[in-house]
């Protein structure tokens, strides 16, 4: 992550009368965490959001507690939108058409089809290296084809 890609987002609750900051997100994230923000706006909440550089995080810390806010975790004013950077984006043959694209990922199926096959998740996919090093049956697939679970994630292929 480069300090350009770097973003944090200021919350500030005015209700509660609390503010945090959440980061460094990636610039990707940005519009997740501001969609969520509105949708919480929407819903009657006077929570006030924005991305901000990492140059001006102490110029809002000292803004937010000039005018009486306390500093609180990101989490307790905002529940962190899900990570999509790892989602799938690209077309699914039929069979698995229907399957999340957060959780897809192609694997060497040792199950009745025992060929290279698309299978879904039992988490979002977390990215190469983490399944990698992941625990066996600490993520599970589910083969699209004839529904044979895979439980380690030396047969992945990834994606």
């Amino acid at each position: 992550m480069t300090k350009q890609d770097e973003w944090y987002i200021y919350l500030q609750d005015r209700d509660q009368k609390l503010y945090a900051i959440a980061g460094p997100v990636l610039g990707a994230q940005v519009d997740d965490w501001l969609a969520a923000i509105a949708q919480e706006q929407g819903n009657g909440r006077e929570l006030i959001g924005q991305d901000i550089s990492r140059s001006q995080l102490l110029e809002s810390q000292s803004h937010a507690e000039i005018n009486g806010l306390v500093e609180t975790e990101a989490g307790q004013l905002l529940t962190a939108p899900r990570d999509k950077s790892n989602d799938y984006h690209g077309a699914l043959p039929s069979y698995a058409s229907k399957a999340c694209q957060a959780k897809v990922i192609k694997i060497l199926c040792k199950g009745k089809c025992g060929r290279s096959s698309w299978a879904e998740m039992d988490k979002p996919f977390p990215g190469k290296e983490v399944l990698r090093t992941a625990k066996f049956g600490e993520y599970n697939a589910t083969c699209l084809r004839c529904g044979s679970i895979a439980k380690d994630g030396y047969n992945w292929i990834g994606r």
